[in-house]
């Protein structure tokens, strides 16, 4: 008998870690630790009203103060889905803190189907953004503010598995390829790269250095990139893409800062300004 005992032990050890090993969502009395369907003639469901539509949530939602609600595509057909965030309650934080509310997350599917999103980082993580820049090429380097942010240069499309969601993002020109995480996942995928004709970061970054060699330009610290450099990726008014980079100058006067505009194909174009310019500026 004790042997029996033993093995069953054992299995389930067995079993425990496989699911580990292979990025199996893990399962606590009996739920998924992604993503639970509400059913709003559950025990205890609990009503809130989001952009005027009434749905139906699993869990309390006392002192509730309101949700944000977006637009999302949804599954091989791109059928709008509904994504909602509400905020109620406060958090547990120090008293020297700012009150901060709490957050839910649901998705409306196309279907009409609710439901609660226990895991979001597959949508809001930085291990988004970061993914992206090292994709572009943009991650190995130590720079200032930027405009290239993954949300801006992409179509999200969620997919769901049962309870388990997935987001793609589906890249924008001069980019191509796309990227995705699901829930209960370890590990982002995807390929990134830039369409024929694009000029790549990397590539820009290059051209403008060697500008500011060839015209001697007296850039801070010698170098276009560092934690001071602005990057900025735009249209001009004619519709020309160019990759922009704000430098400050070497001794701060008059003049306080070069902006070099790289165009796709090849052209460099500086300005010389009193002082750095916002992203908007570039």
């Amino acid at each position: 008998m004790w042997q029996i005992i033993r093995y069953f032990l054992i299995f389930c050890v067995l079993i425990v870690l496989a699911s580990v090993a292979f990025g199996a969502p893990m399962y606590i009395k009996g739920e998924n630790n992604t993503s639970i369907q509400t059913d709003g003639t559950a025990y205890g469901a609990v009503p809130f009203v989001c952009n005027g539509q009434p749905f139906e949530s699993d869990i309390p939602l006392p002192n509730f103060q309101g949700c944000h609600s977006e637009d999302i595509s949804f599954g091989p057909g791109g059928l709008d889905a509904k994504l909602m965030t509400v905020f109620y309650d406060w958090q547990d934080l120090p008293a020297n803190m700012p009150k901060q509310a709490k957050e839910a997350t649901f998705i409306q599917k196309p279907d009409g189907e609710l439901y609660r999103l226990k895991n979001t980082d597959f949508l809001t993580s930085a291990r988004l953004q970061k993914y992206f820049e090292d994709g572009i090429g943009r991650g190995r380097v130590t720079l200032g503010s930027h405009n290239l942010h993954l949300n801006d240069f992409s179509v999200r499309n969620v997919q769901s598995y049962g309870n388990t969601f997935c987001v793609t993002h589906y890249l924008k020109f001069p980019f191509m390829g796309a990227m995705g995480w699901c829930q209960g996942d370890h590990m982002i995928g995807g390929e990134i790269g830039y369409h024929e004709g694009a000029l790549s970061f990397s590539r820009a970054a290059i051209l403008a250095q060697s500008h500011a060699y060839d015209q001697n330009f007296k850039i801070a610290q010698g170098k276009l990139l560092h934690a001071e450099t602005k990057v900025a990726l735009k249209v001009d008014k004619h519709g020309y893409q160019y990759w922009g980079f704000a430098v400050p100058a070497q001794k701060v006067g008059q003049l306080g800062a070069y902006l070099f505009k790289v165009y796709f194909n090849g052209r460099v174009l500086v300005n010389e300004l009193p002082s750095l310019p916002t992203i908007m500026e570039m």
